[in-house]
């Protein structure tokens, strides 16, 4: 389960470094459910990796299931024109 975390947050991020390529490296956003959850964590974790190891900063933050405000934490990345963002 780990590795298929992993993975299809490693493909997610390499996304993201082909996209900015050309601009100045940023940061990436990664909002998931809950950072009290290991599955959620253990996502959260492999996505700040990856991200700092292509070169980005990182925000993790959490939205408890909450779409009201995982919509909230979308457009507060957008608006600080965030390099991407990661939502689950």
């Amino acid at each position: 389960m780990k590795l298929r975390i992993t993975l299809l947050t490693a493909a997610t991020l390499t996304a993201f470094s082909f996209a900015a390529h050309a601009a100045e490296k940023g940061t990436i956003m990664i909002m998931v459910n809950s950072l009290d959850n290991p599955y959620y964590a253990s996502e959260a974790k492999g996505a700040s990796e990856k991200a700092q190891a292509l070169g980005y900063k990182t925000t993790v933050l959490s939205h408890g299931e909450d779409v009201k405000k995982q919509n909230e934490l979308i457009d507060t990345a957008i608006g600080k024109k965030s390099a991407g963002h990661y939502s689950r």
